[in-house]
């Protein structure tokens, strides 16, 4: 599985089209992005960015990951605020006319679980 916090420095590098702008924009050093980076190709085996004199270029890869990666930092993001709202004590309501979340493989038991957990 790809680890979010390597995605999301991965992503903010793809945004600034820099290590040291990523960096910056993140608040670390440029050597703790690039080390992300890397072992995100790692975890990946994907080559994500070449050298590009004293730059970087994202690969064709790089910009597909990219793409397909922004549903899952909205919904990241979603749920950042969901937990930030139980910890304040409040009550997080489900939306009707969702499918099942995907850890739960379509399980028959989600929408009365979520009734349970949420009700109306």
């Amino acid at each position: 599985m790809v680890d979010a916090h390597r995605l999301r420095i991965f992503l903010s590098v793809m945004a600034s089209g820099s290590v040291n702008a990523a960096a910056g924009h993140l608040g670390v050093s440029p050597s703790a992005v690039s080390q992300q980076v890397a072992a995100l190709q790692k975890e990946t085996g994907l080559t994500l960015f070449t050298r590009h004199g004293r730059g970087i270029e994202p690969t064709p890869a790089a910009h597909t990951l990219a793409r397909e990666s922004e549903r899952l930092m909205v919904e990241l993001k979603r749920v950042d605020a969901v937990v930030d709202d139980l910890r304040d004590g409040g009550r997080v309501s489900c939306r009707s006319g969702t499918s099942p979340p995907p850890a739960t493989g379509g399980c028959r038991s989600w929408p009365r679980d979520c009734s349970r957990s949420c009700p109306s």
